[in-house]
């Protein structure tokens, strides 16, 4: 698993799921924009991220006191510098989406929809480092108690 996360496949992959997903998006878009509209998924997705942006910065603020107390030989390995890209990321995609929601009720339908899309293609990218960050901090944690 280690080998896995030294060549950065994390991030191609995660990048072929959210293209894959944002694919089908934009194939359905009719469906889409109508659910979107229909259950008001902008304010939803406002609060879904905000949460998000909260938790995150929590998390990282957490990791960034425990760095002191991480053993040596695991502060100079890659693990916490991708630990530390993928908190970056995830919280530049929370910003972004949170200042995109608001950007969406004030514009008009024809760059709204354009918009939609990308909403929830960043939405889809922000979930899938979600469940990456755990995957990484799981596996920091393990080797910390090893060691």
């Amino acid at each position: 698993m280690l080998g896995f996360i030294k060549r950065n496949m994390e991030f191609v992959i995660l990048f072929l799921l959210t293209a894959g997903i944002s694919t089908f998006l934009a194939i359905n878009s009719s469906f889409v924009i109508t659910a979107y509209n229909e259950f008001s998924l902008n304010q939803q997705i406002l609060g879904f991220s905000g949460t998000l942006f909260g938790l995150l910065l929590t998390a990282y603020a957490i990791m960034f006191g425990l760095i002191p107390i991480i053993n040596k030989e695991l502060a100079e390995t890659r693990a916490l510098e991708m630990v530390n890209k993928s908190f970056l990321i995830s919280i530049m995609f929370s910003i972004i989406i949170i200042v995109q929601s608001f950007v969406i009720y004030f514009i008009q339908d024809n760059v709204k929809i354009f918009l939609i899309h990308i909403q929830l293609g960043l939405l889809t990218s922000l979930i899938l480092m979600s469940f990456l960050l755990v995957i990484y901090l799981y596996l920091l944690f393990k080797i910390q108690k090893t060691k």
